[in-house]
């Protein structure tokens, strides 16, 4: 995904962090991993290019998502996020994928806490 950004300046990466907490096992529990995907992002998009993150609790297994979860139920958390975006100085659109309004007011209520 990044070398074809790198290559063709008009595409832009999508960071889905349910998929990579997926594909790493649940790896995304700390701010650094969060942190380290995003660094190479910024490394790729042009200045004031928004990140564009997609974000929800998830099931997963076998390295694959098996379902959206409602925010809570799974390990996918959204403040270590929120603290490595806060290292940038790129703004970001972060899409909700879960599967009630709970779950998005709950996801962004912990963004923006982080943030202020």
């Amino acid at each position: 995904m990044f070398a074809i950004s790198a290559e063709l300046g008009w595409v832009r990466p999508v960071l889905d962090f349910a998929h990579l907490h997926a594909v790493t096992d649940g790896g995304f529990t700390g701010v650094e991993a969060f942190a380290s995907v995003l660094e190479v992002a910024d490394e790729v998009l042009e200045d004031g290019a928004p990140f564009h993150v997609h974000f929800s609790d998830i099931a997963f297994a076998n390295r694959n998502e098996t379902k959206h979860l409602p925010y809570g139920e799974g390990t996918l958390r959204a403040e270590p996020l929120a603290e490595a975006l806060a290292r940038f100085e790129r703004p970001a659109t972060v899409i909700t994928e879960s599967p009630d309004e709970e779950s998005h007011q709950a996801i962004r209520a912990a963004l923006v806490a982080r943030v202020a």
